[in-house]
This record gives structure tokens, sequence and C-alpha cells, in this order.
């Protein structure tokens, strides 16, 4: 079974040339015999067993606050932050050779993002975005070169920044438009600089951005 409830406040403030506003939003949830994974040894194989069952109840709960602003349609800024608290009643025993954890896994406590789109006069448009993802606990199993236990691994916070440029193409007489765009995702190379090589890795140690720094062009055709 499970119980939530969110309650939100939004405030928007126009004026003759720009529009304002925030929404300010909570949230808590409670599940009971919530499903959990625990090691329970390995087989002949020596492959790991895991267990799924039905474990004691958990809580998320948290505040979201957004924002907004927009000038003359020339310049919009929209971005948002989530502060949150996931925990299990008990502690979970993902592995047996580390004490429990009633922390979720791969599950950060704070992340945001902001758009940033210009507007000039003309057929170019640019856009910025990120993603701030906080940091997290990722189970790291042993078996790769170098990693001989089981450990929870504390990762570091990660910046994505994306980048966007557009120019958009009138063809009058035909009535085609083309779109011809460039960009860049994850500028600064925010990216898991620690994956697992070899025929024993944890396939599953993997967190952060899904992707490291990629250029990118686009060209799209369209009609009226």
């Amino acid at each position: 079974s499970s119980s939530s409830w969110t309650g939100s406040v939004d405030y928007d403030r126009p004026s003759t040339h720009s529009i304002w506003g925030f929404t300010l939003a909570g949230f808590h949830t409670r599940l009971e015999n919530a499903f959990i994974l625990e090691e329970q040894g390995t087989d002949a194989n020596g492959n790991m067993l895991l267990l799924r069952k039905n474990g004691k109840g958990l809580e998320v709960s948290g505040l979201t606050l957004e924002t907004r602003f927009n000038y003359d349609g020339d310049f919009q800024l929209e971005g948002g932050f989530t502060i949150q608290q996931s925990k299990y009643d008990e502690e979970v025993f993902w592995s047996s050779e580390i004490p429990g954890s009633r922390s979720f896994l791969r599950t950060p406590d704070h992340y945001g993002y902001y758009t940033l789109s210009l507007f000039p006069e003309g057929p170019w448009t640019l856009n910025l975005s990120g993603v701030y993802t906080g940091p997290m606990w990722v189970p790291h199993f042993a078996g790769a070169p170098g990693v001989y236990a089981d450990e929870l691994v504390h990762s570091q916070p990660f910046h994505e920044l994306n980048v966007r440029l557009n120019k958009r193409i009138d063809f009058s007489k035909s009535g085609l438009k083309m779109d011809l765009s460039m960009g860049m995702q994850n500028l600064f190379n925010a990216y898991q600089s620690d994956f697992d090589t070899g025929p024993y890795r944890d396939s599953n140690y993997i967190y952060g951005p899904a992707r490291p720094r990629t250029v990118w062009v686009g060209v799209v055709l369209s009609s009226k």
C-alpha cells in the first residue's frame, strides 16, 4: 500500500515588457512493503545471486522550486531545483560484505536544471541548457582489476552544459523552410571517469550523464 500528497504555490507577475514567476511544490510518498534486492551468495558457477523480496516501508519527501522569466519574447530563462530525502525504514543489505544502508542507491538528494533561450532579430536562435546532478551512493561490486571488495561509492556532482545554435532560412518562392543547427552536448565533459574494465567487471557500475562531450549538426526541411 502507499500514500502520497503534493502541494504547490504558483506566482506570476507580468509587466509591460516582461513576465516572471515561480512555482514552489512539496511532495511526500509513503510506500509499505517495498521491493528490495539483497545479495544471497553465489551459485555453483560463481555467479552472484540477488533475491528480490518485500522489505519494510520507505519514504520520499522534498521540495521543488521552479522559476521563469521572459523579456519581450527576446530572452527567456527557466530553471528548477529539487531537494529531497529518500530513505528505507531499515537497512538494505545489497552486499554481504559491507554494512547495509537506508539510502536509495543511484538517487541524488538534490538536482536541478535550467534553460536560457535568446531570440535576437533575424533568423538566429541560441539555446543554453544545463542539468545539475548531485552526489549519490552507487553500488560497486568487486571483480574488475583493482576492485577486490564490494563498496559503496559516493559519486561527485555533475554539471552538464549543452549549447545549440539554429539558423532558419526561408525559400519564399517554394514555400520551404530550412533549419540549420549545430551544438555541443556536455560542453565541459562532466562524465564518469572510473568505468570498470575486464571480463569480471561490474557492468552496472554506471552513473552520471549519459554521454561525454558530443558535437552534432542537423538539417530540417519543412513546408508552410
